[in-house]
């Protein structure tokens, strides 16, 4: 099978099993518990950019916040192969530790989650940091070739910070390796 195709088909998987518990048709009375991580490492853990798209439900087993966020190039399945991830829309629990009021429709934010292939829940975010809201977004495909190339590897939940001194060989004003301008 294309590791396209299967990345579509374990993402619909895995977003039909988190919306089985919120389809009956009763309202929960009591608000969903916040989500608590399996007891065991995650498989894998991503940082990704997005706009909030509801506030938290708690129709569901946990309460969750329903984030658009960019491709997650570097996303890899349950088999171990890196097959990416496109822009979508994803229903997030929240890590007990997340201020689920500080999250309103229309943020733009950076989501780090966790999966846990064999846990409940499968994945979950466990921090939520408000971006700047000119920041620009980009909704598209994952391109997996560009991970396994570390072209675009994700960003770091924190950055590195970049080192104050240039490179010997090149002027403070350009980058190193950048071709010099002749005279």
């Amino acid at each position: 099978m294309a590791p396209r195709l299967t990345a579509a088909l374990t993402i619909a998987v895995l977003c039909a099993t988190a919306a089985l518990p919120g389809c009956d048709s009763k309202p929960s009375a009591q608000p969903a518990r916040k989500a608590a991580a399996p007891d065991m490492p995650p498989d894998q853990t991503y940082t990704v950019r997005g706009v909030v798209r509801s506030s938290p439900l708690a129709s569901s087993k946990f309460a969750e916040t329903r984030i658009e966020h960019e491709a997650i190039d570097g996303f890899v399945n349950l088999n171990g192969q890196v097959v990416g991830m496109n822009s979508m829309i994803m229903d997030f629990p929240l890590d007990g530790s997340i201020d689920a009021g500080s999250i309103k429709p229309g943020d733009k934010v950076e989501v780090t989650f966790s999966v846990w292939w064999k846990g409940d829940p499968k994945w979950m975010a466990t921090r939520i940091k408000p971006l700047d809201p000119a920041t620009e977004l980009t909704f598209g495909r994952a391109d997996p070739s560009r991970a396994a190339s570390g072209a675009a590897a994700a960003p770091a939940a924190e950055p590195t910070p970049a080192p104050a001194v240039p490179a010997p060989d090149a002027p403070a004003s350009q980058p190193q390796g950048a071709a010099q301008p002749q005279g």
